[in-house]
């Protein structure tokens, strides 16, 4: 019985914390349209969309963070991203009443679905996924790049394969964990191609 007061009270927490707004994750391995995704998102003033906002504090992760007084102000003890125009443009449409959905996008958060899980029980996640062959050939591409200078030279096709598989097995067990309508896999080749079929389902 403790229990299920202590899920009710955090559920009543987090439609507090988020002021209304609806929390939305957006994942998968990189390379696979997580920012592609994010900048489509981005162009609809419905949504706050984070740009890796929580990058240095993953596991750290908690409805307060999502709080738009604190989620509109970065800092560099939570992210690398600090574009003051792109956040400006974010407070006004929270200003304005426009926003409905308060997201974050972090290719990696594949690794902490259970603990977002835990501290966000009403967000919805949203799962990119690529061919492996064109993911790797991007890793690869970056890696051998010496003028990407936020890439490591070590992170080449053989880390692409493992954080491939290990993306799609993590979401895959936290799917079937999680209600049908609250988690969602996107394609990349169909999703931005506008395959119309794909698009109607």
């Amino acid at each position: 019985m403790a229990t299920d007061r202590n899920v009710a009270q955090h559920e009543k927490l987090v439609g507090k914390s988020v002021q209304g707004l609806q929390p939305i994750f957006i994942l998968g391995c990189e390379r696979t349209g997580t920012t592609a995704l994010l900048s489509l998102l981005d162009s609809d003033n419905r949504f706050l969309v984070g740009r890796e906002r929580f990058k240095f504090v993953c596991k750290e992760l908690s409805v307060n963070h999502f709080e738009p007084e604190h989620f509109l102000h970065p800092t560099l003890e939570e992210t690398n991203f600090l574009d003051k125009n792109y956040y400006d443009r974010l407070k006004r449409r929270w200003e304005n009443g426009t926003a409905s959905y308060i997201c974050e996008k972090n290719p990696l958060y594949f690794r902490h679905l259970e603990h977002l899980r835990k501290e966000f029980p009403s967000a919805r996640y949203i799962f990119t996924f690529r061919g492996l062959k064109r993911v790797a050939y991007t890793y690869n591409s970056r890696a051998r790049n010496p003028e990407d200078k936020n890439w490591p030279i070590n992170k080449d096709f053989r880390v692409a394969v493992k954080y491939w598989n290990q993306s799609l097995s993590s979401f895959r067990k936290f799917s079937f964990q999680t209600d049908a309508n609250r988690s969602f896999y996107i394609q990349y080749e169909r999703f931005f191609s506008g395959d119309e079929n794909y698009l109607a389902a």
